[in-house]
C-alpha cells in the first residue's frame, strides 16, 4: 500500500477564485500542490451556450452516434449514445 504525503491530510479551506488565467493557475495553485474552485472560466466558450439547444446538436450531428468514454477510479466504461 501507499501512504498519501503529510499535505493531503491538512485540512484547510479550499479557496475559490473566478475567472482565473492558466498562468495564474500553474503559478499560484497547479505548483504549490494547493487545491482551488474555479469558476466563470468556461463562460465565453461557444460550446457553453450551444451544446445546450438541442436543435443545434440535431442540425451538426444528426444522427451520428458518438462513443462516450468516462473513466471510473482504474477502469474505464463505455457508452455508446446517441
Amino acid at each position: 500500500s501507499q501512504m498519501l504525503p503529510n499535505k493531503s491530510l491538512s485540512c484547510k479551506m479550499v479557496e475559490k477564485r473566478s475567472s482565473l488565467s492558466l498562468e495564474g493557475f500553474l503559478c499560484d495553485y497547479f505548483l504549490a500542490g494547493s487545491p482551488v474552485i474555479i469558476s466563470n472560466s468556461m463562460s465565453h466558450w461557444p460550446a457553453s451556450n450551444k451544446w445546450k439547444d438541442m436543435d443545434y446538436l440535431k442540425r451538426v450531428a444528426g444522427g451520428r452516434t458518438v462513443p462516450v468514454e468516462v473513466a471510473l477510479a482504474e477502469h474505464v466504461y463505455r457508452r455508446i449514445s446517441r
